[in-house]
């Protein structure tokens, strides 16, 4: 249903508008460094231009092998887009507003999977507008990175419940929203993402919970 009757371009212009209000705060509001969880990040994310991609991140120059690299890289490759045009504070939380903006997107089409357009439209401004969204979706988090993909599969697994023709390619979404999940914040939070797909599919069609453990298993292997 989200790619029927102009969804997918409402979902667009939703996440434009986010995006819009969110570099706002990361520009105009956010001037000062980073501190706490900011700073670790921050500096990982500045070895990672610097030394290239690799399946790990560094701080102070010493791996850390303990902590996802995925958001890391990202953010070290996305910054380099617009780093030249702004300082390091807000050019990485610039990356962390254009997830937010996309996550907006996300919510919007699924809310369309169960109210019509105008409840769907109020669900998603809310979301935006949350106060938790502004103050962390615009700051350099893992959770803000995981919650896409989170969503992203969580929209994957809905379709496959409702109908979608492509089952397999439904579920390799599903599978690769786990590891960006995985790998962009932690295990646990990949773990989580499966069994909410997986307690929507049996709730929803119980026929199709083998093809979330399908998705799991990819993700595993």
């Amino acid at each position: 249903m989200f790619l029927k009757n102009g969804n997918l371009h409402t979902a667009v212009k939703l996440s434009a508008g986010a995006l819009l209000i969110y570099l706002f705060i990361v520009l105009f509001i956010y001037d000062y460094w980073f501190i706490g969880d900011e700073g670790y990040y921050s500096l990982s994310i500045y070895e990672s231009i610097g030394d290239g991609l690799k399946p790990y991140i560094t701080f102070l120059g010493k791996p850390a092998f303990w902590k996802p690299f995925l958001m890391v890289e990202a953010y070290a490759l996305m910054s380099q887009l617009w780093g030249w045009l702004l300082p390091a504070t807000a050019s990485y939380r610039a990356c962390s507003a254009v997830f937010s903006a996309l996550s907006v997107g996300l919510v919007y089409l699924i809310s369309r999977e169960f109210l019509d357009g105008k409840k769907a439209l109020l669900a998603t401004v809310v979301y935006a507008l949350n106060p938790i969204i502004l103050l962390y979706g615009t700051k350099i988090f893992m959770e803000t990175f995981a919650m896409f993909f989170v969503l992203a599969g969580l929209l994957a697994a809905i379709q496959l419940c409702k109908g979608g023709r492509n089952e397999a390619l439904l579920a390799e979404i599903i599978a690769l929203a786990v590891l960006g999940a995985a790998f962009g914040k932690s295990t646990t939070i990949g773990i989580m993402a499966v069994m909410i797909y997986g307690m929507y599919a049996f709730f929803a069609d119980r026929g199709k919970v083998v093809w979330v453990g399908a998705a799991a298993g990819i993700a595993a292997a």
